[in-house]
């Protein structure tokens, strides 16, 4: 089973469209359950959209990946999936995975489908040992650190660079 943490900030319609991208994994079984992690201040679009949707709300400061590091150990799932609001998986992800879960194959990353400087800042990132938040990371176990990470035969859709 898998629990998925987005990072948002106020941007309503970028979560919509990030939760819309697990409904098929939510169907399948896969997603156990989705918490949306986001600033201290009330966000009425946002606080509507998260009751609406059935998610978990928490509350987190800094950036994305402090953001999903202080949910990250009390989850109780096997593995974790950890995205930002307007990130969202493109087709064959759920496939994708599920296989690399059942392999035990450790932590890993989405590709980044939004132009080659995401593509060059995600692998800079990589290595220099940091995550980079916008590549998406699936994780087991503790916060994995960004040299282990694999790279998942999927890719995430910047919808928030489409607007």
């Amino acid at each position: 089973m898998l629990s998925v943490f987005v990072a948002a900030e106020e941007d309503a319609v970028a979560l919509a469209e990030t939760l819309a991208a697990l409904v098929p994994a939510a169907v399948d079984g896969l997603v156990r359950r989705v918490t949306v992690i986001t600033p201290a201040a009330p966000l009425n679009d946002l606080d509507r959209l998260i009751d609406e949707s059935g998610a978990a709300r928490a509350v987190a400061g800094g950036g994305p990946a402090a953001m999903w590091r202080s949910q990250f150990a009390g989850s109780g799932a096997d593995w974790r999936l950890c995205l930002i609001a307007g990130m969202a998986p493109a087709g064959g992800w759920v496939d994708a995975v599920t296989r690399h879960m059942a392999r035990q194959a450790g932590p890993a990353v989405f590709s980044v489908s939004s132009g080659c400087r995401s593509r060059f800042v995600a692998g800079a990132a990589r290595v220099a040992g940091r995550i980079h938040p916008p590549s998406g990371l699936l994780a087991q176990g503790d916060w994995p650190s960004a040299r282990r990470l694999a790279l998942l035969p999927a890719r995430l859709d910047d919808r928030r660079a489409r607007r």
